[in-house]
């Protein structure tokens, strides 16, 4: 016996991004980000389902620098999520819409160029849950020009996805999901040269409410569940492109030391990109061992950018989001 299940989604991704870039004065800075963000799905599985997800971000940051290796950040973001699914029964499309707005303050700090300390807070307020406030404190120490040695403590806050909130109403349940709420500690070591990073991080993640799924797809809150593992990486410039390797191994626990679903104990990317007269073109790959309720499955994606500078000024946008799945929300920060 094993895995039986069969699942098949089919999805588009279209981005359009605009960012600019303003000095205010000696050592301060303003950004501003407009960003639109659409999200096609067909849902196979089962019979034929689709649907459509789209974020739109506005948002702002201030960078002051307040001394050589020294700033301070504060940054402010409004976004509104809206998407539309195919109910569960096949009888009509339903609709969801949350705005979150967002304020953020952080600080990012070297110490004669050995010591990088980064600390962030940010508080959310999204229109259909509690506001949270959650924050991040990380510290590196330079060994050598070549090597680092980081660590980092993190919390996370989540709102349930619409789909997740959908499968529990589209069926007739009216208890609410719970927002994720996680705690985080990763200690790790990184290694440049020639172009090239490299990291090896161990990390260890507690989660309350965590949302999960059950054989039939239906979402539920897990009260307490813990995830611990080790991520490689790697990312370089071979000559022509660059490549991007990502490894990570990982062992999600839910109640009583039960495996979650949808968690694989293995996943692996990789990813070559390469620039030519102003386009970037991407290939991208990725595997996910077995589930615990899945059989391994493998995905590959392509992907064609743009960017140009339209006025002084304005810098590069970001053109490119690329989705990661089974990361278990996990959170990184490389100094």
């Amino acid at each position: 016996s094993g895995p039986t299940s069969s699942d098949r989604l089919k999805t588009s991704l279209d981005t359009t991004a605009l960012t600019s870039r303003h000095a205010l004065g000696a050592g301060l800075e303003l950004g501003v980000e407009l960003s639109d963000t659409l999200i096609k799905f067909q849902n196979q599985s089962g019979g034929l389902q689709t649907g459509n997800a789209r974020s739109t971000v506005a948002g702002a940051d201030l960078d002051w620098t307040i001394a050589a290796e020294h700033s301070l950040q504060l940054g402010f973001e409004d976004r509104r999520d809206r998407g539309a699914a195919l109910l569960p029964d096949f009888s009509g499309y339903t609709g969801r819409d949350r705005t979150t707005r967002s304020l953020r303050l952080g600080y990012v700090g070297s110490v004669a160029d050995v010591v990088d300390l980064q600390a962030n807070v940010r508080r959310d307020d999204p229109s259909d849950f509690k506001s949270a406030t959650t924050g991040l404190l990380a510290l590196g120490w330079r060994v050598s020009p070549a090597w680092k040695l980081v660590g980092q403590f993190s919390t996370a806050f989540s709102a349930p996805p619409f789909f997740a909130i959908e499968s529990r109403s589209g069926i007739g349940l009216t208890n609410k999901l719970r927002p994720e709420h996680s705690r985080e500690v990763e200690f790790g070591v990184h290694y440049q040269h020639a172009g090239w990073l490299a990291r090896a991080t161990w990390f260890s993640q507690h989660q309350h409410d965590l949302i999960d799924y059950d054989a039939n797809a239906t979402a539920f809150n897990v009260a307490h569940a813990a995830n611990r593992g080790i991520e490689l990486a790697a990312d370089g410039d071979t000559g022509y492109g660059k490549l991007g390797l990502d490894a990570t191994f990982q062992n999600a626990r839910g109640e009583g030391g039960v495996p979650l679903q949808r968690r694989p104990r293995t996943d692996l990317a990789a990813n070559y990109r390469v620039a030519i007269l102003g386009w970037e073109t991407g290939v991208y790959l990725h595997h996910m061992s077995a589930h615990h309720d899945f059989n391994p499955a493998t995905s590959g994606a392509l992907s064609l950018s743009v960017s140009q500078n339209l006025l002084q000024g304005f810098g590069r946008s970001l053109n490119s989001r690329v989705i990661r799945v089974a990361k278990n929300q996990r959170r990184q920060s490389d100094l």
